[in-house]
């Protein structure tokens, strides 16, 4: 440290010198440097001097990681970190009201205060006893410090908590910034580093915590007037950026080998399923196939699309046989997606993060689903995931087949349920939004490895089930209408009286008939009538 004065540290972390004023970059060494020396050519000097002293033209590429390191530690506040502890301890409803702000592994930056928080997050009370013996078993060496702050007594009102926990969170951050600094300054030495990287990572310790802070409450003339942008379509007409999507189908439905499907086209920027996507960064987070297997599906998807593996677009963490709670992976999950900026993050399958909690349980996939939309939200990226319908799930409306809780149907934004086809290898969609103009059934038809959308099928033939409702034949439809042509009432006069058919189902065959290029309508001076294409097939009714 001989080479710098206390006055440039100072300056580099942007302290004052002892009398208050801000210092200069001025005294070097022995023999110091001007006072019109700037600050570059004191970080040069320095970077000599690293290097063994040799001038200017003997500066090593580690220079500057060495230098960066010397005098410069991560910032902590002991005093913070006890008080929210204490706080816990004295007031355990304090961390059920705060839990994902108290419990961020990143607050905690004593061995002990880590371990103590581990241990609340794992689901131990905020017992003294019980979390002894667990530092006992995860931190030894630290056993008489909690003694003395916890069971002899050292908890302390929890009625200041508006202040401890607000500085804890303030240093938390400060520390990660540090953090992302120091990387990015070691990478910004490396000349093959990638200065869009720096950038991000740079941005992403910027980027303000979200969870914790309540938005204000707006008279409605102020939300009226205030500026809000329109999310982006990561799906048109499907999905918004930051809102939660769901495909349930039957088991060995092909949802994981159509989830895949689904991410490759986004980051293409291929259509999906005839919808337009957002070409974005996608992460898949793979739960349930060996590596193998998944690198496999990846390369017969992306051959069948005619298109190269999308460097820089897909990623994907194989976490088969790392499975847990969704609470306890979030905060890891959050860490590594924030730096990567990505638009869509899949998981497959979502039952594999369920950890101890009850799929029939309201309650309990509630909190799942606020998981995933803190994902959303901290990440800014939407979030789809797959899930099975129940074992009977018989004559259920579609977004009713998924198993276990309501709130599967209930919570996500955007929902497409895959229902069997009577026949083999096609499968029957029925989409769900929130925030879009409905869009009616569709037949989709597995031709490995792709899932395609077709309209050669009849979504409402749907596989035979007991009470289902009636399906209507194509052919028993165009046998309604003329050879030269029929109007809509026409054909509804006849359909009705032979088949019985509601005008609002007809009014759908007709439209997918349409599609399918069985049907053509055209406008007359009479007004619009349907007429069959050459090819079509009648049948009996």
């Amino acid at each position: 440290m001989g080479c710098f004065s206390v006055g440039y540290w100072r300056q580099f972390r942007g302290e004052s010198n002892e009398d208050g004023r801000p210092p200069g970059p001025r005294a070097v060494g022995a023999g110091g440097a001007g006072p019109g020396m700037a600050g570059g050519e004191v970080l040069g000097l320095h970077r000599a001097a690293v290097a063994g002293g040799a001038g200017r033209g003997a500066v090593q590429p580690n220079a500057v990681r060495n230098w960066a390191m010397v005098d410069l530690h991560p910032p902590r506040d002991m005093e913070a970190e006890w008080a929210v502890i204490a706080a816990c301890f004295a007031e355990p409803s304090v961390l059920e009201t705060n839990k994902a702000e108290i419990l961020d592994p990143h607050n905690w930056s004593h061995p002990l205060t880590r371990a103590v928080a581990r241990g609340l997050r794992e689901g131990l009370p905020p017992d003294a006893v019980a979390m002894g013996e667990f530092v006992a078993k995860e931190s030894k060496g630290h056993l008489d410090l909690f003694s003395e702050r916890i069971l002899a007594g050292g908890i302390t009102s929890s009625a200041r908590l508006e202040y401890w926990l607000p500085r804890l969170r303030k240093t938390c951050r400060l520390r990660q910034m540090f953090r992302a600094a120091t990387k990015a300054l070691d990478m910004a030495t490396q000349p093959e580093s990638d200065p869009e990287e720096v950038r991000m990572l740079l941005a992403s310790a910027a980027r303000p915590p979200t969870h914790g802070k309540l938005p204000p409450i707006l008279d409605a003339s102020q939300l009226d007037e205030a500026v809000i942008e329109r999310p982006e379509e990561i799906i048109a007409g499907a999905l918004h950026r930051g809102c939660k999507m769901v495909l349930g189908g039957t088991s060995k439905s092909m949802k994981t080998w159509t989830l895949l499907q689904l991410a490759i086209c986004c980051a293409a920027g291929l259509p999906f399923w005839d919808m337009a996507t957002k070409k974005s960064r996608v992460l898949f987070l793979n739960f349930e196939i060996q590596q193998y297997s998944f690198r496999e599906r990846i390369r017969h998807i992306c051959r069948a699309l005619g298109i190269p593996i999308p460097t820089d677009h897909l990623f994907v963490w194989n976490l088969r046989g790392h499975s847990a709670d969704l609470s306890s992976l979030r905060p890891r999950i959050v860490e590594h997606i924030r730096l990567g900026e990505f638009g869509l993050i899949c998981f497959d399958p979502i039952y594999k993060l369920y950890g101890d909690r009850d799929e029939n349980a309201a309650s309990q996939m509630a909190g799942l689903m606020n998981e995933i939309d803190s994902i959303a939200v901290e990440t800014n990226s939407s979030v789809v995931f797959g899930h099975h319908f129940s074992k009977a799930h018989g004559v259920k409306a579609g977004v009713d087949k998924m198993s276990g809780s309501g709130v599967f149907a209930r919570d996500p934004d955007s929902i497409f349920v895959m229902h069997p086809h009577e026949e083999d290898n096609v499968l029957i969609v029925e989409p769900t939004f929130r925030d879009f103009s409905p869009i009616d059934p569709f037949c989709v038809q597995w031709e490995f490895p792709l899932m395609k959308r077709t309209a050669e099928h009849n979504p409402d033939q749907a596989k035979a089930a007991d009470g289902q409702r009636r399906a209507y034949k194509d052919g028993s439809i165009l046998m309604c209408i003329k050879e030269g042509g029929s109007t809509f009432k026409d054909i509804f006069d006849q359909a009705h009286k032979a088949l019985e058919i509601p005008k609002g189902t007809l009014s759908k065959y007709l439209t997918r008939l349409i599609s399918a290029g069985k049907v053509a309508k055209e406008k007359t001076q009479f007004g619009e009538i349907y007429k069959l294409v050459d090819h079509a097939e009648k049948v009996a009714f």
